[in-house]
């Protein structure tokens, strides 16, 4: 996992300890606790805000890398230049993190959750870390990490700690569900105060859903705040919201931080275009070979190209912006994708890799993440647009650059091991999959651990997680694209695509989803429900209902005596329509208590 934030490691040796790991050094570093005693009371409202930032971009980075920390707290933080005015951070302290994606098509570099967290953390660390995380690791996700930033954004602008110890804390939280702020610092705006509180709620359906989501709370708050003329700065890469850069951009919002650039939402001349800039000099290449090759495409499915230009010492990419949103976070707030949106981004993605091939050009890197979700032209319906070419000069001899999970597993097989075209398909394939089966859902190869190279088997379809009217064509279509031999998959992105819409023809659309968030809503939808009520007729969403479905949980008996950590897990089913399905359980259970069966009685 490379990126300037974080803690770089150098190497690997043996210890009269055991098995040791060598980091990076950076001088004059100090923990973030050490930082905040040094400079208590001395820490202004953009340094508090930029730390926060910092940080909180360096966990949506690893969260794409399907990473969590699990244990992120000011004692794994480093600042990296304490007496800079604005100071850069590298997380490091790792140990008790994991690596989502027992589905995932590389089983190697998967990384399972501890269940022994307290032993691998200090105790000044525990007051940072959600109730669940104790817990055992079924328990783990993304939203520990959200709870620890909510913690973070406490200490960063109270200079108090959350609490003396993780006993207080949990008294806290129960009091007040989740962290107030207000209680330790006067003239608290309202959004810095639900930023704190909604990201440290104890009760994780109520939590704020991902780190993108706490970031976009925190560009809430600084609209909230009263900020003097644009300040104009030379370096694009620490250009924060209101800043002006030379060629007069007025930065809107940063985008996030990638390994080796970061992306800027800015207004020049009254349009809103995005600015790729390159995070260090040393990638200056990168971006400039990026650049040349997005100069080259011009297709409505593939990020439209303006200009490439140097700010400072850096080189920057303009161009047009893709959507609102990533695939990857529409998966991961929504779930699969419905029969109407599976089929039209399918279409989109096949059609902007069937033009690359036309051209030759390769892209290296297709996953949900690079790919934008939004409204083009005058068109209300949503469209899928490629991005990020960072990679599309890579050697082909490196058949290890791209994202795990996504990389075709068997280019070490072929003869000689170099990239091909047939990797880049693979790619899309698994993309495709992750879209009908729902996120996190990767093709499984064997036992899911074994290196699939060193395996003889084709890989696993799992049939069950796709929807009922597809699933026999899917199956047929997945086989096909993600065969052990590349020979015998489809032989070009063209034949994909017909394939692709022949999974469609004659499958009438299903009709408009549904969803509830309202407590109060569903507190009245759910008031005549008891033990023996079917779930169909609790009237929950659309995608609730079918999610609960799937996992053979017919009626509310049944949903009241399956363990939470199981509902948490649910396979394929977004952060929304999970939400709805807890809220549902805890309101049914206040209402009707505990079943006198249990699970193991329904099993």
């Amino acid at each position: 996992m490379q990126h300037p934030s974080i803690l770089r490691r150098e190497g690997f040796t043996d210890h009269e300890l055991g098995p040791a790991l060598i980091f990076e050094s950076p001088a004059d570093a100090m923990r973030l606790d050490h930082f905040m005693a040094e400079r208590k009371g001395r820490l202004g409202i953009d340094e508090q805000l930029g730390l926060l930032r910092q940080i909180a971009e360096v966990m949506r980075f690893a969260h794409d890398k399907k990473i969590v920390h699990r244990a992120l707290s000011p004692q794994s933080i480093l600042i990296v230049d304490p007496h800079r005015d604005y100071p850069h951070i590298k997380i490091f302290n790792w140990q008790a993190g994991y690596r989502e994606g027992s589905e995932s098509t590389t089983a190697s570099r998967v990384v399972t959750a501890t269940n022994h967290v307290d032993r691998l953390v200090e105790d000044a660390s525990m007051v940072y870390m959600a109730p669940e995380a104790f817990l055992d690791a079924d328990f783990a996700g993304e939203h520990l990490d959200v709870f620890s930033l909510g913690a973070i954004a406490y200490y960063l602008f109270s200079g108090e700690q959350p609490a003396s110890s993780h006993a207080e804390l949990n008294h806290k939280l129960r009091e007040t569900q989740g962290l107030r702020i207000s209680a330790v610092l006067n003239g608290v705006g309202e959004n810095l105060q639900e930023l704190i509180q909604y990201s440290t709620h104890p009760d994780v359906a109520s939590r704020i859903d991902s780190v993108a989501d706490f970031l976009t709370y925190l560009d809430e708050f600084e609209d909230e705040l009263t900020k003097p003329d644009h300040e104009w700065i030379d370096d694009p890469a620490r250009a924060q919201k209101g800043d002006v850069l030379p060629g007069n951009f007025k930065v809107l919002k940063r985008l996030g931080q990638g390994a080796c650039a970061v992306a800027l939402l800015v207004q020049r001349d009254g349009n809103e275009l995005v600015l790729k800039v390159a995070s260090a000099f040393e990638h200056n290449q990168r971006l400039k070979d990026e650049g040349e090759v997005l100069k080259q495409l011009h297709h409505q499915r593939i990020v439209k190209y303006c200009e490439s230009l140097s700010i400072g010492d850096r080189i920057c990419i303009l161009m047009h912006r893709a959507g609102k949103e990533t695939l990857g976070q529409r998966l991961r707030k929504e779930g699969r994708m419905q029969t109407e949106l599976l089929e039209r981004f399918g279409e989109d993605l096949l059609q902007a890799v069937e033009h690359l091939e036309e051209l030759g050009i390769p892209h290296r890197d297709i996953k949900p993440d690079n790919i934008g979700v939004g409204s083009v032209g005058r068109e209300s319906k949503l469209h899928l647009v490629l991005f990020d070419f960072s990679l599309s000069r890579t050697s082909p001899d490196n058949i290890r650059a791209g994202t795990t999970g996504y990389i075709d597993p068997l280019l070490p097989l072929r003869k000689p091991p170099r990239w091909d075209l047939q990797a880049e398909r693979y790619a899309v394939a698994v993309t495709l999959y992750e879209l009908a089966a729902g996120p996190k859902n990767l093709p499984k190869w064997g036992d899911g651990v074994s290196d699939p190279s060193h395996l003889t088997c084709e890989v696993t379809i799992e049939a069950e997680l796709f929807d009922a009217d597809l699933r026999d064509r899917l199956t047929e279509f997945f086989a096909r694209a993600l065969r052990r031999n590349p020979v015998e998959r489809f032989d070009n992105a063209e034949d994909m695509l017909r394939a692709w819409r022949h999974c469609f023809e004659d499958i009438e659309p299903l009709d408009e989803l549904t969803y509830h968030d309202s407590e109060d809503e569903l507190r009245q939808l759910l008031s005549s429900a008891t033990f023996d009520t079917q779930i169909p007729e609790l009237g929950l969403g659309t995608r609730a209902t079918n999610a609960l479905d799937r996992a053979n949980i017919l009626m509310v008996e049944d949903l009241l005596t399956v363990p939470l950590r199981r509902l948490h897990r649910l396979r394929g089913v977004g952060n929304k329509t999970r939400r709805e399905i807890l809220i549902a359980v805890k309101l049914l259970r206040d209402q009707l208590g505990k079943p006198s069966r249990t699970d193991s009685d329904r099993e």
